[in-house]
């Protein structure tokens, strides 16, 4: 979680994996949950999210674990941008997930992290010419609203061409990572 994110962009991720993991519930009694999803932030500070909306974090970066599934939501992302501490968790948790994904401005927070160098992204319409700009080394395309690859599509980006395990049948750990202060957290799923 980060302050100035946009709460759709960690809500969705966040209802969707809890959901799938209650509907497993049901069809699938005593079993482990098909996902363990937490908000991670820099510190164990309440998030102020975009039209004053406080999120309080699950987890800070010194006390997270690791997770299959790294989405970092999007907002107002130039603080987190320029926190080390929070680009170095991202790229950290990202080698160590088996997806990472972004959405809307999120894209921002894994290229300056170093773990988008390369690759085709898109991100919200009206930050395309400033991801461009700022990262040319990326292929930034316009128009569509999420990436899809291999067997399966995750929000905008995806790092990796798997499926989140749990998807398959196993348990997952799932989080919504970030930061908090000068820079703040995102959404995470494991």
């Amino acid at each position: 979680m980060l302050d100035a994110v946009e709460a759709l962009d960690f809500a969705e991720p966040y209802e969707v994996f809890t959901t799938a993991s209650r509907l497993h519930g049901r069809s699938h009694p005593g079993e482990a949950p098909l996902f363990e999803v937490c908000c991670v932030a820099r510190a164990m500070e309440p998030i102020q999210a975009r039209a004053s909306l406080r999120v309080l974090p699950d987890s800070c970066f010194a006390d997270s674990l690791p997770c299959d599934l790294l989405v970092a939501p999007g907002g107002v992302v130039d603080a987190a941008v320029a926190c080390e501490e929070t680009l170095d968790w991202i790229s950290l948790t990202a080698a160590q997930a088996q997806i990472t994904a972004s959405v809307c401005t999120g894209a921002f927070l894994l290229a300056a992290s170093g773990v988008l160098t390369t690759e085709t992204v898109t991100t919200h319409w009206e930050d395309v010419g400033d991801l461009h700009n700022r990262f040319p080394a990326l292929s930034v395309q316009e128009g569509p609203c999420y990436r899809r690859r291999a067997s399966g599509h995750l929000g905008r980006h995806q790092r990796r061409h798997r499926h989140v395990p749990a998807l398959g049948g196993g348990a997952g750990r799932a989080g919504v990572g970030g930061s908090h202060g000068a820079a703040d957290g995102l959404p995470v799923a494991s």
